[in-house]
């Protein structure tokens, strides 16, 4: 068992029992990546910077226990597309990070245009483990000002860091898509998602 807190003396000479039980057996590792992680023992943590969160050996794998971020609320600043970039006000885009969960919500008011045809698209703040065609990871609706509509919407994940709205009024695929819409100033789209990382 480590030792933690020692009261050292002028001229006292450190031993290799004091070196293993107050410093490596005590010691959180800093590793640049995986490549640089040590063997493990059993209840042995390192500090990613790769990664930016902390794991711990259990005996036979690392995993992940605490991301540096832990539970403080982050902002970031989605980019909306369709077809190619569309301006718009980030008006709320906040997140979560707790362990391997990220909890995510925005709101984007539209200033610019899309182009009809093609999927609508808002970039992760954070870059998902993997993903899965139409995995459904949140909820959400896009406000059409001209038709004064809404479209209820199902958050899919597209890809490690995009998600695509699929219209809750037809199973044939993306909003933007179908139905065969553009994004226009004055259209909001609003959104929360939770996935792992």
């Amino acid at each position: 068992m480590a030792s933690y807190y020692r009261t050292w003396t002028d001229g006292e000479v450190v031993t290799a029992t004091n070196v293993q039980d107050y410093l490596q057996k005590g010691v959180v590792v800093q590793c640049d990546s995986s490549a640089d992680y040590p063997t493990g023992r059993e209840g042995m943590v390192v500090y990613d910077k790769a990664l930016d969160a902390y794991l711990g050996y259990t005996g036979s794998a690392w995993v992940r226990i605490v991301p540096l971020t832990t539970t403080a609320v982050q902002t970031w600043t989605p980019t909306l597309t369709q077809s190619s970039a569309v301006t718009a006000t980030v008006t709320e885009a906040r997140y979560v990070r707790s362990g391997c969960i990220v909890q995510a919500w925005g709101v984007l008011a539209v200033t610019g245009s899309g182009t009809s045809g093609n999927a609508v698209t808002v970039s992760l703040p954070v870059t998902a483990s993997g993903h899965s065609a139409n995995a459904a990871i949140g909820n959400g609706v896009i406000l059409e000002s001209s038709a004064n509509d809404q479209t209820l919407v199902v958050v899919r994940l597209d890809t490690t860091s995009t998600v695509s709205f699929m219209s809750t009024e037809t199973t044939q695929g993306r909003w933007g898509v179908f139905p065969s819409k553009g994004l226009a100033s004055g259209d909001s789209v609003q959104f929360n998602v939770r996935y792992t990382v």
